[in-house]
């Protein structure tokens, strides 16, 4: 017998019974995001894009990975954009990079760090720009190894570079935080303390 899909949130991911959404706030960005993530990624637990299309207002989202999801590269490339990813050709971001380059739409390829490397290459084969930001970040998102300290989940990244550009970043910050809370509840993991914090997720 076939085992019953479960009905999950199309936006935050979770179970329907522990959808985050209510509690997630959304924040009117002026610097223009665009999320280009794996459709295999997404479906994990720990993909924090879900949590960055949902927390900004001005954010698009693409999928790609499925037969028909296909990344239209020139019309991807036809916009004034700027790819988060760290590579020889990237420039550290800064305000004052950001106003020379146009005030581009800050392009972020979302999955895991293999995905993202093989779409960058793809990209730079566009010859698409490449930014970076500057050092000294260290990763705290413990639900994934990333392998190394330096290296951010989508969500963080994000979080660094709208603040480096004046942006308010509360809002994502509380929902990253809310969706660590809740994956760690589903995994028996949270602090008893917090418990019916999370458990109360959604409610309002």
């Amino acid at each position: 017998m076939r085992k019953k899909e479960v009905e999950r949130c199309s936006q935050c991911g979770f179970r329907t019974v522990w959808c985050i959404c209510n509690s997630i706030k959304k924040t009117d960005n002026k610097t223009e995001v665009m999320l280009i993530t794996h459709a295999n990624d997404q479906r994990k637990p720990s993909n924090t894009g879900k949590i960055i299309a949902s927390s900004l207002a001005n954010c698009r989202l693409i999928r790609y990975g499925n037969k028909d999801e296909i990344l239209d590269f020139e019309e991807i490339m036809q916009r004034n954009i700027a790819i988060l990813y760290p590579n020889e050709t990237s420039g550290t971001l800064s305000p004052e990079l950001y106003e020379e380059l146009g005030r581009p739409v800050i392009t972020v390829l979302d999955g895991t760090w293999s995905q993202a490397a093989r779409l960058a290459s793809k990209f730079s084969k566009k010859n698409a720009r490449f930014i970076k930001l500057p050092p000294g970040g260290h990763g705290r998102y413990f639900l994934r190894n990333s392998g190394s300290p330096d290296r951010l989940c989508s969500a963080e990244a994000l979080i660094r570079t709208l603040k480096l550009l004046g942006e308010e970043t509360a809002g994502l910050e509380n929902a990253l935080k809310l969706f660590i809370e809740k994956n760690l509840q589903i995994r028996g993991r949270l602090p008893a303390a917090k418990q019916n914090i999370a458990k109360n997720a959604g409610n309002g």
